[in-house]
């Protein structure tokens, strides 16, 4: 006798595949309801910071240290030595020498 797969609201078990597939789908759709409103809170939240002026994002860093960065290699500082003396890193120094 072969698995039959009932949904409905009164489910019916013909074998034990039957439960298995049962429960690892609703498992996966319970992890995926809770991913969406897990998501769907995070963008009310930042569409009401943004709406109060509180959410700018992350402040650059590298952007601003760019004439030091420049200095610093004019004078014959390495690379690495410009972003760890400045607390940028390395990848930060290249891009702005390029």
């Amino acid at each position: 006798m072969g698995c039959k797969f009932v949904f409905s609201f009164f489910r019916q078990r013909e074998c034990l595949g039957d439960d298995y597939f049962y429960t690892t789908l609703v498992a996966y759709q319970e992890r995926w309801f809770e991913r969406e409103m897990l998501l769907e809170r995070q963008r009310e939240g930042i569409a009401r910071a943004k709406a109060e002026g509180k959410f700018k994002g992350r402040v650059p860093t590298a952007r601003v240290k760019k004439a030091e960065i420049q200095k610093l290699i004019t004078e014959g500082m390495k690379p690495t030595q410009v972003a760890e003396s400045l607390g940028v890193s390395r990848a930060s120094v290249y891009r702005y020498l390029a």
